[in-house]
């Protein structure tokens, strides 16, 4: 069965938990919105990260919950990717790999099985109660390392970290956006282009290695 989140247990009732929760969303939302600010590939807005990467807001403030709200295993596995690198692909291949025999694949989507950390686990004012999740657990985030909750590199887990050419990021960005609304190949070759000048995309892919941030890493290119 695809796992489940739950909010974070606490001495309050749920309302209470709930309510505290959003307070410490809206908090650092006030203080995302003094962050430097910069188009986006998709002509939507971005803020600069602290650690100096950019994305949109709303994973801005997740990464800063995560951060502060997350702890990471020894037996944990982050699988940590620049946006349209295949990410997909790969999180059917490292649950399949950690659980042969399972056909959990036909009944559910990797998204589920494998959660995105900032759009799915920590997102919609939630921070949830992770610790009755059986290990090895199996996370993915686009966070560069040095973003990441400092339990990653103190525990010793695993990274597993997918590069791809920036070329094929492009096209796969393209088509994923176009099934949501028309975008112009030309204009989204400028912004593409324009938004890996002005915000340091390449930057944002190679800090995703970032040293000591595992006791094991595994890079993949395709």
């Amino acid at each position: 069965m695809a796992p489940s989140f739950r909010l974070s247990s606490a001495p309050e009732s749920a309302d209470e938990a709930t309510a505290h929760n959003k307070e410490i969303y809206d908090q650092l939302r006030r203080v995302a919105e003094t962050f430097p600010s910069a188009p986006s590939l998709i002509g939507l807005p971005c803020s600069r990260h602290p650690d100096g990467w950019y994305t949109f807001t709303n994973g801005v403030v997740s990464s800063m919950v995560i951060k502060e709200h997350l702890t990471a295993r020894a037996t944990d596995i982050f699988l940590t990717t620049f946006p349209k690198s295949s990410t997909t692909w790969l999180k059917a291949l490292l649950y399949s790999t950690l659980h042969r025999g399972t056909d959990e694949l036909v009944a559910h989507s990797p998204h589920q099985l494998v959660p995105f950390l900032e759009s799915q686990v920590f997102a919609n004012d939630r921070i949830p109660d992770l610790s009755s999740l059986p290990s090895p657990r199996l996370f993915m985030t686009h966070i560069p390392s040095q973003s990441l909750p400092d339990s990653v590199a103190a525990s010793g887990c695993n990274v597993v970290y997918l590069c791809r050419d920036p070329k094929d990021c492009f096209v796969s960005l393209w088509h994923f956006w176009n099934r949501f609304m028309p975008w112009d190949i030309d204009e989204a070759h400028r912004q593409f282009c324009d938004g890996a000048r002005s915000l340091g995309r390449s930057g944002s892919i190679s800090s995703a290695t970032g040293g000591g941030t595992s006791r094991s890493r595994t890079r993949c290119s395709s």
